[in-house]
């Protein structure tokens, strides 16, 4: 089976939040990687996550951190 990574904080709480069992989970210097068991209900979720109550939460915490930090 293959997996399905991410190296977003969010959007790997959001799986994990929706049942989606982690396989890993890694820092790797200044990010994060994240594995999953591969199931169809990934394709699902990540149509999901843009409308999801978690998805506009992370939104609005990237728009804080632009606002504070500036565009890096």
């Amino acid at each position: 089976m293959q997996e399905f990574i991410t190296n977003d904080l969010s959007f790997a709480a959001y799986l994990t939040m929706n049942g989606i069992p982690i396989l890993r989970a890694e820092k790797i210097k200044n990010s994060f990687r994240f594995e999953f068991f591969n199931t169809p209900d990934i394709a699902a979720l990540k149509l999901s996550w843009m409308t999801s109550e978690s998805g506009q939460f992370d939104d609005h915490v990237r728009k804080l951190k632009k606002l504070v930090y500036g565009d890096k």
